[in-house]
């Protein structure tokens, strides 16, 4: 064996645990759960109006990502609504859209 293969052969092993890790941390995050949802997204998945978007986007409890601009982080809006159905029946005339986030 040379000293190359020797290297090869070496790094490969040392590797080995860290690709494991690496595929490991990537079945934990679902890329789709990254995006982050403008308000003309949420006024298509909710199927509201621009003001009623401007309401939901002011209430306190609603998760709202300021600092690039107005942006929904899709898990927390996806969470946010399993909390709050009672505010989705009341204001969202369509619920099969919210179905399809």
């Amino acid at each position: 064996m040379s000293i190359e293969d020797a290297i090869r052969s070496a790094v490969a092993q040392e590797v080995a645990p860290l690709k494991e890790e690496i595929d490991q941390l990537k079945s934990k995050v679902d890329p789709d759960e990254l995006v982050m949802l403008k308000r003309r997204d949420l006024a298509e998945i909710f199927g509201v109006t621009q003001p009623t978007i401007t309401n939901l986007l002011n209430r306190q409890d609603f998760p709202v990502f300021r600092e690039v601009g107005v942006r929904v982080p899709k898990h927390l809006l996806k969470k946010w609504i399993e909390d709050h159905t009672e505010w989705i029946k009341e204001n969202v005339p369509d619920l099969k859209k919210i179905h399809a986030i």
